[in-house]
């Protein structure tokens, strides 16, 4: 049944709208690409955060994720370019922007069914005026503390190489992974803060890579598992036993993309049970370097 319909015999009523554009292009309307799972954590004094994911949009053909015109969808998406998402009732063209922000952090994810889906993260950066405001400060500020970054580093000539390099590099703060195999690493982390115990996962980490995951806020632990896997996403087998980095504390996961807010009856809620392994994480930050024994 159609929405006018639905208000005919129901009254008039709103339905949810999201709109992402990049390079003033809709990339779901103008460029043919789905969209799902929009957040947007908006924070009071500091720069607030946003997510999409980008499902259906890998070519087992060309081994290459494209947009519904073929174009290479990598590189609209590249670290650096700006992103406005637009969210609010009614028509999704006339929806307000939420966010104007860059894109700071790109994973993958493979789902249990379907293709391997992209998600996109970044910074709210709005409004983009050219005018160095308070929020372009606040994005800039929460960037360096979150990659370990020193405040001089924004007077570099190459300042923009700099901050992506340190996305793929090991920090000081925080948790990194890194992988020192030649095989696809898919991780998983845990944070607890003394109520609650949420896992989370996958992120993939290339040979040769490394990646911070979200962690927000100062938990008490951090949890941490790793497994390599092949083309197919199976676990690869180093003598006999699965090639994984884990440990004894059990918490809930599944194959597929997962955000778990209760441990408790992993098996009869169809989730698997999975051995983290605690991360001591008392100098502020910690990097997990993943390599064959």
């Amino acid at each position: 049944m159609e929405l006018a319909t639905l208000s005919k015999n129901y009254g008039n009523f709103y339905a949810p709208a999201y709109a992402v554009r990049v390079g003033g292009e809709d990339i779901m309307r103008q460029l043919l690409v789905a969209v799902s799972q929009v957040e947007i954590d908006m924070m009071l004094g500091a720069a607030s955060r946003f997510t999409f994911t980008v499902t259906d949009c890998y070519s087992h053909k060309l081994h290459a994720f494209q947009t519904g015109r073929g174009a290479d969808l990598l590189k609209l998406l590249a670290f650096g370019t700006e992103v406005e998402i637009c969210m609010g009732y009614g028509d999704a063209k006339s929806t307000p922007i939420a966010v104007n922000g860059t894109i700071t952090e790109i994973t993958t994810n493979f789902p249990e069914s379907g293709s391997p889906e992209l998600v996109i993260a970044g910074y709210d950066a709005a409004p983009i005026d050219g005018v160095d405001g308070p929020k372009t400060q606040a994005a800039l500020a929460a960037f360096l503390k979150n990659r370990g970054l020193t405040a001089d580093i924004v007077q570099s000539p190459n300042v923009f190489t700099t901050m992506i390099d340190a996305v793929q590099s090991p920090s000081p703060t925080g948790l990194t992974w890194c992988n020192d195999t030649p095989h696809k690493i898919m991780a998983a982390v845990a944070t607890d803060d003394g109520k609650t115990v949420v896992s989370r996962g996958w992120y993939r980490i290339d040979p040769g890579k490394c990646l911070h995951p979200d962690v927000t806020g100062v938990p008490k632990q951090i949890f941490s598992f790793a497994e390599a896997v092949d083309a197919e996403n199976r676990t690869l087998k180093f003598k006999d036993r699965p090639l994984n980095w884990g440990g004894t504390t059990q918490l809930c996961t599944r194959e597929s993309k997962f955000e778990v807010n209760e441990q408790g009856d992993c098996g009869t809620r169809g989730l698997a049970v999975t051995g983290f392994a605690a991360v001591d994480m008392s100098s502020g930050g910690k990097t997990l370097r993943f390599a064959i024994p």
